[in-house]
């Protein structure tokens, strides 16, 4: 467990692009799994369901990132290659269908051209401010295990006293 997508920045702002990138950038580089900071805030001293919706999305974009470009059968790619450039049809291949997914597709950021993201009239931050109000009105997590529930009710009672009880 490492910290980083640290910021000092005090609202979702380039600022805190940059410094949350040149601080998770080499975690993720050097094989960290679990990275905290995600939604923190002026930092640290503050936590943003809005910045926590970008950080999600900043985490997803770079662990697909990290992971790299995997040739798959050289000759065949080669071969699409040739048969297809200077102006063929990589979209019509096989192979594209076949392995288009492997491709990143952010949820949030923007890749509409100019004209409809100016008509719909939203910045990134009222994007991520609707998606976390989406996600707290409607979320709704799984109930855990009979077996987890019950060990967390024993320890909870244990410093709490034999009164506690979940609702």
């Amino acid at each position: 467990m490492c910290g980083g997508l640290s910021s000092d920045a005090k609202e979702l702002d380039a600022q805190a692009g940059f410094e949350k990138a040149v601080t998770a950038i080499p975690l993720l580089m050097g094989g960290a799994s679990i990275i905290y900071g995600v939604g923190a805030a002026d930092a640290g001293s503050s936590i943003s369901y809005v910045q926590m919706v970008l950080d999600d999305e900043f985490i997803a974009g770079l662990r697909r990132m990290i992971q790299g470009i995997t040739p798959h059968d050289l000759e065949e790619e080669i071969a699409l290659i040739k048969a297809n450039t200077p102006r063929g049809n990589f979209l019509k291949a096989e192979h594209t269908r076949r392995t288009f997914r492997e491709h990143w597709q952010p949820g949030i950021l923007s890749r509409e051209p100019y004209e409809t993201w100016q008509a719909r009239g939203l910045t990134i931050e009222e994007t991520c401010r609707r998606k976390a109000q989406d996600i707290l009105a409607e979320h709704r997590p799984p109930p855990l295990p009979a077996k987890i529930e019950a060990d967390l009710e024993r320890i909870v009672r244990r410093y709490l006293g034999s009164d506690f009880h979940f609702n």
